[in-house]
């Protein structure tokens, strides 16, 4: 695919894991990202990978996650889990880095809770904007950053395409994990009660694409936003996915190559631009 594209990776919880897939795919096919956005678990992946950080490193450290980690025997007034500990755990992959580190211009969705506003970041520290994005409802505490009190930015925009527009971002591929599939199991936990609420807003509030963008929509149907420990699974279904929706752009611009008389060339091999 000769044009770059901005790269829009949505939030879904432990569902953010299979971004991984989606990011493993478009390197190994040299598609390019010249813009990246993200919400919420997508703002993870996103800055991760402006920031130059190898695949391999970023799988390894979901392999190394669990709920434990984020538990403490304390709980703060706004939430069960301290926003502190979310950074700190995200500080183990991203570091203490700003955006002007990054290689690849990003931005970060979080929501304004007094104000009810869109905050889009891409300027100052990475780890208060990323905590501040992920910080689910009633699970993490608010983040304060800039005298503003910011929590999930799915509440507003799950899938960052306006985002990445205003970025400046024309050609633009993005991951949507909203979950449409309702779940027959009742859920089993304070956790799995909020996330679920949140989905059923979101679905109520989805966002329509322009019909320019290409939208990959991984089939998460056997999966719930709280299964962090099924990472090689996820990753899979994000790859099989980006394979699914991407591969015919591929093999067109292949073709258009044989077309001109240009060498042959298979998906998967480098294709130099």
């Amino acid at each position: 695919m000769e044009k770059g594209y901005g790269l829009a990776l949505g939030g879904g919880a432990a569902l953010g894991i299979t971004h991984l897939g989606v990011i493993k795919y478009l390197q190994e096919n040299h598609i390019e990202i010249t813009h990246l956005s993200g919400t919420s678990a997508g703002s993870i992946a996103a800055t991760a990978l402006a920031l130059g950080i190898e695949l391999d490193d970023m799988i390894r450290y979901v392999r190394d996650l669990n709920w434990r980690k984020f538990t403490t025997l304390r709980f703060p007034r706004r939430g069960l889990i301290s926003s502190e500990i979310l950074m700190k755990r995200l500080e183990d992959l991203l570091g203490d880095r700003t955006f002007e580190d990054c290689q690849i211009p990003v931005a970060v969705v979080a929501t304004d809770l007094r104000i009810n506003q869109r905050v889009i970041i891409t300027e100052g520290r990475v780890l208060p904007a990323v905590a501040a994005s992920c910080a689910i409802p009633g699970i993490f505490t608010p983040v304060r950053h800039e005298k503003r009190l910011l929590c999930d930015g799915g509440l507003l925009e799950n899938v960052p395409i306006r985002t990445i527009e205003q970025l400046g971002a024309e050609n633009i591929i993005a991951v949507d994990l909203t979950s449409r599939v309702i779940a027959e199991k009742e859920p089993t936990n304070l956790f799995d009660i909020i996330i679920r609420a949140i989905n059923i807003l979101l679905l109520q509030s989805h966002q329509t694409t322009g019909s320019d963008h290409i939208v990959i929509s991984p089939e998460l149907s056997e999966f719930t936003p709280l299964d962090i420990h099924r990472v090689d699974e996820l990753i899979e279904v994000g790859y099989t996915a980006a394979n699914r929706i991407l591969e015919p752009y591929l093999q067109k611009e292949i073709n258009s190559d044989i077309s001109e008389g240009s060498p042959s060339v298979s998906i998967g091999e480098s294709i130099n631009y």
